[in-house]
């Protein structure tokens, strides 16, 4: 019998206003905190319900007979004009909220590899029509009017196999049961894979010039010009996210692969990527213990809410 954890952190409060350090179009350094770096205010009362509040993250899991079905997004955080609160749910809480919600409302089909495809598919055409309606005949400026976005994992389980399909951020790690790492997931960096990076660096050098006029501007570029963006032989050439557009499904990375019994499937959105390098980190998983993973979770944060303070969502999968 199979058993599945599911673990949900919200960012700290350390982590929303840690220093962020900008250089600003004369070339000077200025320090922000992360919350108004995104474009809001800070509010007087950072409390712990806030913090949820503003999480952008979204998860679900479906048990049909045999089959597990596991649905992660992450928000790419989304941004403000400087004047106002950080909306509740974002836009982008609401687009990740559309991806996961479709295990729910489509039948899963026999051939999961092409299943997996036709999710994303749909989860993407949603998202579109999310933000179509959402925006309206507004013109986007790739910061405070864009579309929202998401990173998005999609997992199937049955039997002994595990199919996936990722775009972004999200990650999937397999462990025995002695804790040794049977298969990392990869992110596939498009930027030096398939762009010279001096070519890459040229023209953003080129772009800033022409474009670069305030702290912001360095992030927005790479969303103008780099996001979900292809060759003229529809090579990748940037990263992926889900927008609705068409071409971000050709970031979508699938995979899959054969478990073996004792195997530990580990899912989870970035925010938990810093805790893989802690020593005692496998030893934990494999205790199959949710208090003493819970605890270990919970100590590290208390300890460096700097490093461990981002919001996660965490699937663990033990298969037996």
């Amino acid at each position: 019998m199979s058993k599945v954890f599911s673990f949900y952190f919200s960012s700290t409060k350390e982590k929303l206003i840690s220093p962020i350090e900008i250089l600003t179009p004369k070339k000077e350094k200025i320090v922000l905190p992360k919350l108004r770096y995104l474009g809001f205010k800070l509010p007087k009362n950072m409390d712990n319900k806030f913090l949820r509040k503003i999480g952008e993250d979204s998860m679900k899991i479906r048990k049909i007979k045999d089959l597990y079905i596991f649905a992660l997004a992450d928000g790419i955080g989304w941004r403000g004009n400087g004047k106002e609160n950080f909306p509740t749910p974002s836009p982008a809480k609401k687009a990740a909220d559309i991806f996961t919600s479709l295990i729910y409302k489509i039948k899963p089909l026999d051939d999961l590899e092409y299943f997996l495809r036709f999710y994303f598919s749909l989860a993407n055409k949603k998202i579109f029509e999310f933000n179509l309606k959402r925006l309206k005949n507004e013109k986007i400026n790739f910061w405070n009017i864009d579309y929202a976005h998401i990173s998005a994992l999609l997992a199937l389980i049955k039997g002994n196999k595990i199919f996936y399909g990722l775009i972004g951020e999200n990650s999937v790690l397999v462990i025995d049961k002695k804790g040794k790492i049977k298969h990392q997931s990869k992110k596939i960096d498009w930027f030096y894979q398939n762009y010279p990076f001096k070519d890459f660096i040229k023209k953003l050098d080129s772009l800033r010039k022409k474009e670069f006029r305030n702290y912001y501007d360095m992030e927005r570029l790479g969303r103008k010009y780099f996001r979900n963006k292809l060759d003229a032989n529809y090579i990748p050439y940037g990263y992926g996210v889900l927008t609705g557009e068409k071409d971000a499904l050709i970031y979508v990375i699938y995979d899959k692969l054969d478990l073996e019994k004792e195997d530990i499937v580990l899912l989870f959105t970035d925010g938990f990527l810093p805790y893989l390098d802690e020593p005692e980190f496998k030893k934990i998983i494999i205790s199959k213990d949710k208090k003493i993973i819970e605890k270990f979770l919970k100590e590290k944060r208390n300890i460096n809410p700097i490093k461990f303070g981002s919001e996660f969502s965490l699937f663990i999968y033990y298969h037996f």
